[in-house]
């Protein structure tokens, strides 16, 4: 799905949920932003009434993560200070997208919105911790110590993928070439079929 095609299925289901905005059905949104998952954190199927996590945007990323955060969570797109205010943070690094989930979740207009959410709050305060200077630092590097042999892994889980999506394009590739190289083998076969029968012709001729 391309960025275009994502942009407009945003549009179709803003539109959509305006319609019924009194009598909203969380399921619904879930399984809009379960449908745009692009295949790299594959998740088991919604059950009705699922409360967003933070895994639903994983496979997310710069404007279409922040696109689809506020349709998901505050039940409209962003305004074009707000896109470019995000953007511009999550491009610095000065936030990540869990952070990001947690500024719409708890801000005032999403608190009114309460839209389901697990695992979100605990992981949202605690990087709000790290920006607390000096604190924050000794924070992050304990975090990544304990982190790092989940970060190992899904480094390798990320080049298993990547290494599978690879063959199989390659696979892809050639059973596309081997697909033209037959059709070319039948059309030299007809164009020669046709000329032992226009000179078939022309000897008949004489």
């Amino acid at each position: 799905m391309n960025t275009e095609e994502i942009r407009q299925k945003i549009r179709s289901e803003i539109e959509r949920q305006k319609s019924f905005q009194k009598d909203r059905n969380i399921h619904d949104i879930t399984s809009f932003v379960h449908d745009l998952n692009l295949g790299l954190f594959p998740e088991p199927e919604v059950p009705k009434n699922a409360p967003l996590t933070p895994n639903n945007f994983l496979s997310l990323f710069d404007e279409d993560f922040i696109n689809i955060a506020y349709l998901a969570i505050l039940n409209r797109e962003p305004k074009e200070e707000e896109l470019k205010f995000y953007l511009d943070k999550l491009r610095q690094g000065k936030v990540d997208r869990i952070e990001i989930l947690g500024r719409l979740r708890y801000s005032r207009e999403g608190k009114r919105q309460n839209v389901p959410f697990i695992n979100l709050r605990s992981k949202y305060y605690l990087r709000k911790v790290l920006h607390i200077p000096f604190i924050g630092i000794w924070f992050k590097l304990i975090i990544h110590i304990i982190s790092l042999p989940k970060s190992l892994a899904l480094i390798h889980t990320h080049e298993a993928h990547a290494l599978w999506r690879f063959r199989m394009m390659e696979k892809k590739q050639f059973q596309n070439i081997e697909a033209i190289y037959w059709s070319l083998q039948e059309d030299l076969e007809t164009i020669k079929m046709s000329i032992q029968k226009i000179e078939k012709q022309l000897e008949n001729k004489k």
